[in-house]
């Protein structure tokens, strides 16, 4: 009978922890980008490892273009332009690689703890909160030339397992 044969490639792995220098020892989610670099969601901040060291994004007093609160949810997205999408405990967040800063999109205030569930191949991100779903197109959320500013549509309700369109 016919034998499988096993390909031989070498693992590498390395310890990453607040030694060397991850914001906290517990993450909450993992994600490798495009360019792969590999994202650490922690109670204490967003971290990025390069391969070498570790940059961390925390929360900064009076600075809207950094993290909202430092708890990350997960899971994370990248959009086609390269832009990572997660939520902390306050509001989900755009991570913007051209400015290497942050967009918030907070739910609102009687929703807390959004959860990004899946970014869809037209750029819909959808979000549930409190037994809701939302959607957020990410193509004009971060158009700066947008007449409105970007927000969640509710498009329905989440029960368990259940999801039910608004009327």
């Amino acid at each position: 009978s016919p034998k499988a044969k096993g390909q031989d490639i070498p693992l590498r792995f390395q310890h990453l922890g607040p030694r060397e220098g991850l914001s906290q020892s517990t993450s909450r989610t993992l994600f490798r980008d495009s360019r792969g670099f590999m994202w650490v969601g922690t109670a204490g901040g967003l971290n990025r490892f390069d391969g070498n060291q570790v940059k961390v994004y925390a929360p900064v007093l009076n600075d809207s273009t950094s993290l909202a609160d430092p708890y990350i949810l997960g899971p994370m997205f990248e959009d086609a332009a390269g832009n990572l999408w997660f939520a902390t405990a306050n509001a989900v967040h755009c991570y913007q690689r051209t400015t290497d800063n942050f967009r918030r999109f907070p739910l609102a205030a009687d929703n807390p703890e959004p959860e990004p569930v899946q970014l869809d191949a037209q750029g819909i991100l959808w979000v549930c909160g409190a037994g809701t779903v939302y959607q957020l197109d990410t193509r004009t959320a971060l158009n700066p030339d947008a007449r409105t500013s970007p927000h969640f549509v509710p498009i329905g309700q989440a029960t368990g397992s259940r999801f039910s369109y608004l009327e």
